[in-house]
């Protein structure tokens, strides 16, 4: 629901649907084929995150734009449309990309560009069966950042 395009789900994906490793079951008419309509407390919870990145999806253009995001910065606000970072919050090149031992990755939109709600979408994936903690990439000179208000 993230990636530029169409999401690629099939029915069943919102509920974690499995068809036990068979590529080719649209021709079984039998239960590795069938929907079941009983879920488990897992897939009840899937589908409610399903449902909520779709929501999140629509609500945001930035995710679905008309054109391929390209590197430029049209609005001068000091990000590019797209960028991709490692982990450690630093911007990934080609050393980064090109080491088969990395298996996380983050990248920005810069949402002003598309007339987002939001002034700019930080995603993080996480490929590697651990944890990962990312590190959010600096905002850039200029750039206010919120700070946690206090009370009394």
């Amino acid at each position: 629901m993230l990636s530029v395009g169409t999401p690629m789900i099939a029915g069943g994906d919102e509920h974690l649907r499995s068809l036990n490793c068979n590529n080719n079951a649209y021709n079984l008419d039998s239960i590795g084929n069938w929907l079941s309509y009983s879920f488990t407390a897992d897939q009840t919870n899937f589908a409610t995150f399903a449902e909520r990145m779709l929501a999140f999806r629509n609500a945001h253009p930035a995710l679905r734009p008309q054109t391929w995001y390209s590197a430029a910065d049209n609005n001068d606000n000091g990000m590019v449309q797209l960028q991709w970072y490692t982990p450690a919050g630093a911007i990934a090149d080609a050393g980064y990309w090109g080491n088969g031992s990395n298996h996380s990755i983050a990248w920005q939109i810069d949402g002003t560009e598309f007339g987002d709600p939001a002034s700019a979408i930080y995603i993080a994936f996480n490929g590697w069966s651990g944890d990962v903690s990312f590190t959010l990439p600096s905002p850039g000179s200029g750039t206010p950042c919120a700070t946690p208000s206090s009370t009394s």
